[in-house]
């Protein structure tokens, strides 16, 4: 493990112990048990889920791509690891936030955005070496595929915070199961928990 896998698998920590402070911060006023609570807040319990299920998946997808032994003399690897510090840290906001869902889920878009960046600045890394895109044609079309989830998360994210208003009332429950969708499609067709020996 490198000092890039360890920053990553800290940021998880991080991230779930933010969700589980923000769920405990909402409840601690209040005179009900956090399972009741999520049991009457659908887009709480939704956000929640989405936030530690997304960065666990993330976690072993960043653990594989910082273990990736060609990168490690690039100025690309070190671009990737400054934004995606910054996604850990707004991720881990809207996990502080979930008590708020519409605050949590801009939050988790400006994460998500940050994130994308990323994405896009390996892609760059890839097209500007020679080499690297016929030997790396799968690498290519996974980061494309997750550009294209990602779009499909904000898209949904701005549908809850009212951006589609009347069609879809703001903190509707709609966009996140839609979101949660594609969050599984998403989980089924990476290879995120394969190889992880590195």
């Amino acid at each position: 493990m490198n000092i890039f896998q360890a920053a990553n698998g800290g940021a998880t920590f991080l991230v779930v112990g933010a969700v589980g402070f923000g769920i405990t911060g909402a409840t601690k006023n209040i005179d009900i048990s956090i399972f009741h609570y999520l049991k009457d807040s659908p887009s709480i319990l939704l956000l929640m889920i989405f936030i530690l299920l997304f960065k666990i998946k993330t976690a072993f997808d960043d653990h594989k791509h910082f273990g990736d032994a060609y990168q490690h003399k690039t100025f690309f690897r070190y671009i990737g690891f400054i934004l995606a510090i910054f996604s850990w840290l707004l991720m881990a906001q809207a996990g502080w936030s979930i008590g708020q869902p519409i605050r949590s889920a801009e939050w988790l878009i400006y994460s998500i955005l940050v994130s994308t960046l990323w994405i896009f600045v390996h892609l760059f890394e890839i097209w500007v070496d020679k080499g690297r895109p016929s030997t790396e044609a799968i690498v290519k079309h996974l980061r494309q595929k997750w550009v294209l989830i990602n779009i499909v998360y904000i898209s949904c994210l701005l549908v809850f915070l009212g951006y589609l208003a009347p069609v879809v009332n703001a903190e509707s429950v709609l966009p996140l199961c839609v979101m949660m969708v594609f969050f599984a499609f998403d989980f089924f067709t990476s290879d995120s928990f394969d190889n992880l020996d590195e």
